[in-house]
């Protein structure tokens, strides 16, 4: 049984110790989705840069 020290693993180690490979579809776009702002958060952020 191997022993391993995680605060000395890096990714790599990782993904070569356990057989993991980055896989990604073409398109990131609907992870990156975001929803509609509220009125409310709109008036926040217009808040915000007004501070700015």
């Amino acid at each position: 049984m191997t022993i391993l020290n995680a605060s000395n693993l890096s990714l790599e180690n990782v993904q070569r110790l356990f057989g993991f490979q980055e896989q990604y579809s073409e398109s990131f776009s609907p992870l990156l989705s975001l929803e509609p702002l509220l009125e409310v958060e709109h008036q926040e952020l217009l808040q915000i840069n007004s501070k700015i």
